[in-house]
């Protein structure tokens, strides 16, 4: 598709840092849409020209090693992960996105602990067609949101945009920012 004029372009699948051309991508789309979200699993760091029109969508499913390396298949990085993620959000307009389901619910309050030492936002996103306790996962949200500073976001049951189950105490209106 071409991008029209204020599009919100999503750069993901696979690993969009290791494009390229994604600097070029990156000031062409600058110069025609309203957001450009680039999504990256932050096991490479890359400096990209920067813009208030970018977001670095940063996935951390977990802070737990063992956990990250079984659920990522990714063996040894897990520390570098943390280091590219620190880098990112020094630099850049970053959310941490937290793929959620049930092997890391109890680990919400940790997760939002440390978006808010880096004061990024963070947004916990369930995982469709893996187990979650949602009435669970939206007790730990509200008590989340007394203990943390930065923005923390809870979104459940995505059947399209249009059906979407969005927490925000940032968002009143409870409508997913995409469809204000």
């Amino acid at each position: 598709k071409r991008v029209e004029k204020n599009d919100i372009v999503l750069i993901g699948g696979g690993e969009p840092m290791l494009y390229k051309d994604l600097d070029v991508l990156l000031k062409k789309l600058y110069e025609v849409a309203s957001l450009v979200v680039v999504s990256t699993n932050a096991t490479i760091y890359r400096e990209v020209p920067n813009s208030n029109k970018l977001i670095i969508q940063l996935s951390l499913p977990t802070l737990d090693k063992k956990k990250y390396e079984e659920v990522t298949g990714y063996r040894g990085n897990f520390e570098r992960v943390l280091e590219n993620i620190r880098k990112y959000a020094q630099k850049y307009n970053c959310v941490i996105n937290v793929p959620l389901a049930n092997f890391n619910l109890y680990e919400m309050k940790k997760l939002a602990k440390f978006a808010d030492e880096l004061g990024i936002p963070i947004r916990f996103r369930k995982i469709v067609g893996m187990e979650l306790d949602e009435n669970e996962a939206k007790r730990l949200y509200i008590e989340i949101l007394s203990e943390v500073k930065v923005e923390v976001e809870l979104v459940l049951n995505e059947r399209g945009l249009e059906n979407l189950e969005y927490y925000s105490p940032f968002r009143p209106s409870g409508k997913h920012p995409f469809l204000l």
